[in-house]
């Protein structure tokens, strides 16, 4: 059921509404136990700023009030919970962020960037929730039924087992990942926080550095041959720190 609010941007038009306007018309969407003071901070953050434009430019593709009913406070509490220090409070803000992202994506099974941005979402909250990983990794799998060609929610599946030690399972994941997103990076479709460095070459880092790990090294030479070539096509991509690491690996590595 959705919420009374006192103000929608969808009924006075405000499609491009300032970040702070755009939060200020929906706070009652928040939890009451949510403090002014972090209110402000996640309303002045970077990423917030991206998801006010981002919404400003979904509204008129938008056919309900559920992207700002659901979504707005999902993301916003996500956010929210990065700020507070105690412990009953994040959970509870968590809590109204899942919940608000389970609602966002009931009953919807179309094709929409915007549902894998939330599907994707909903799977680290429940992470830092501290739900078994097994579901996370299946809400994170299920993202790819809303965008087959994003991969960022493999990405994390990709960093997590390989953080873990789990090597076999991040190379399997690993090589799903570089076959399907490398080199396809499409702004026309991937417009809700898209990375398009990881499409350019992180999936090849990432391919790289678990075969090496895994004494693959035929197969971490051929991926590290591929990433050194685009490195020196496109330094700008790349920070020094960046640059220094695939250099240290060129002897080793390049064929």
């Amino acid at each position: 059921m959705f919420k009374t609010l006192s103000m929608s941007i969808l009924d006075t038009g405000k499609s491009s509404a300032s970040p702070i306007d755009f939060a200020t018309s929906y706070k009652s969407l928040l939890p009451a136990t949510l403090p002014d003071t972090i209110f402000l901070i996640v309303v002045e953050s970077q990423k917030f700023v991206e998801f006010a434009r981002l919404c400003n430019q979904e509204i008129p593709n938008t056919s309900t009030p559920k992207l700002l009913q659901y979504l707005f406070p999902a993301y916003f509490c996500q956010q929210a919970a990065n700020y507070c220090d105690q412990g009953f409070l994040v959970k509870e803000i968590l809590q109204c962020s899942l919940n608000n992202y389970l609602d966002f994506q009931s009953d919807h099974v179309t094709v929409s960037d915007v549902h894998y941005f939330a599907q994707w979402q909903l799977a680290l909250v429940m992470e830092q929730l501290q739900l078994p990983w097994q579901q996370v990794e299946e809400a994170l799998i299920k993202a790819g039924q809303y965008n087959q060609v994003r991969g960022e929610a493999y990405k994390y599946i990709v960093q997590h087992h390989k953080e873990r030690g789990d090597l076999g399972i991040a190379y399997m994941y690993s090589t799903i990942a570089k076959e399907q997103f490398y080199g396809k990076y499409s702004p026309a479709t991937m417009k809700w926080f898209a990375d398009p460095s990881y499409y350019n070459w992180k999936t090849l880092n990432y391919h790289f550095s678990i075969c090496a790990k895994l004494g693959n090294n035929q197969e971490a030479a051929e991926t590290f041959n591929e990433l050194w070539i685009y490195s020196q096509r496109h330094p700008e991509e790349f920070s020094e720190e960046q640059l220094q690491n695939i250099y240290k690996n060129q002897k080793a590595f390049q064929q």
